[in-house]
């Protein structure tokens, strides 16, 4: 599959990660970190504001959508760590994270840590274990961030720094955040995103870093 963008160091890709993943030259990785879209984000605020009232039997479809969604790649990143022998990590809502800790579990890729903050996002590493020290470095930078996603500079680049060396993977990669930690820590990265403005905005932050 032809990059979107590609230097010696960097390769965008404007598609599904499922289909880079899927080509015959998929790109070999030791470390994915990313933070996967909001999927079914409305109806959940929805519920959680008071604006649609709970049903059950809405709930439970509208879980085995994300579920469903969740099948459709986390098996494929599964695959790509494991046969490297590296780590994934993954940040996930309250509302997303059971939805990622049943296919996890149905796929048998069982979650090493899990580190929670309040009012954000949970992040979870898969994959090889984490050293106890790099562990800690990785629990304080959740800790002390305050975004509302956990993905500022400074939670990448302790996810980076417990990852090893390697390349850099982020399948669902935004603005591009994951791959400037990446650059910062001399590692190749391998970006990709549905969207072009996304895409764009990446080569832009790459360029600027």
């Amino acid at each position: 599959m032809t990059p979107y963008y590609h230097r010696d160091d960097v390769a965008i890709y404007h598609a599904r990660c499922q289909d880079v993943f899927a080509c015959g030259d998929a790109p070999v990785v030791q470390t994915l970190i990313t933070d996967p879209p909001y999927f079914g984000m409305e109806y959940a605020l929805s519920v959680l504001t008071g604006r649609v009232p709970y049903d059950e039997a809405q709930d439970a479809q509208w879980l085995g959508h994300l579920c469903a969604w969740y099948r459709e790649w986390l098996p494929l990143c599964r695959e790509m760590i494991e046969m490297a022998t590296g780590r994934a990590w993954i940040f996930a809502s309250p509302v997303h994270l059971p939805a990622l800790a049943r296919t996890a579990h149905l796929i048998q890729w069982p979650m090493r840590q899990c580190w929670f903050a309040p009012e954000s996002e949970a992040l979870v590493q898969f994959g090889r274990p984490v050293p106890e020290a790099l562990a800690a470095a990785v629990g304080q930078a959740v800790a002390a961030s305050r975004h509302p996603s956990r993905k500022e500079a400074a939670v990448l680049d302790a996810i980076v720094r417990a990852s090893g060396d390697g390349a850099v993977l982020d399948p669902f990669a935004g603005h591009g955040g994951t791959l400037v930690a990446a650059k910062r820590a001399g590692l190749p990265a391998i970006g990709i995103d549905m969207d072009a403005r996304a895409c764009a905005a990446m080569v832009t932050a790459w360029e600027a870093a």
